[in-house]
């Protein structure tokens, strides 16, 4: 489970580079005026994406050189920052429709 203050990082698809920087906040949700729908489950971070960047993967850097899934990039903040779903949300949903099964830590 993400937490408030721990690094996050993010391998951006458009940049293709990788950007880190501390949780914000968590269990946050975003409105989506355009496409009238709203998200949660949203973790927010300072870190800045661009148009296209949604779906690249956030994660958590281990002191063994793996990574730690934590998210699937969702968004840019309105007030600046970066948001991403919780990955045990996006896994509960696959799973909710069929989709596979996962194994938290």
């Amino acid at each position: 489970m993400t937490t408030v203050g721990e690094v996050t990082c993010l391998s951006l698809s458009n940049e293709g580079n990788e950007f880190c920087g501390n949780v914000t906040a968590t269990d946050q949700c975003v409105d989506y005026a355009a496409q009238n729908t709203t998200v949660c489950n949203q973790v927010f971070s300072p870190l800045t994406v661009t148009e296209g960047d949604s779906g690249s993967p956030a994660y958590q850097p281990q002191t063994s050189g793996t990574s730690l899934a934590q998210g699937i990039l969702s968004g840019m903040l309105n007030a600046g920052g970066s948001n991403y779903t919780q990955i045990s949300a996006a896994f509960n949903c696959i799973s909710a429709v069929g989709g596979g099964t996962w194994a938290p830590y």
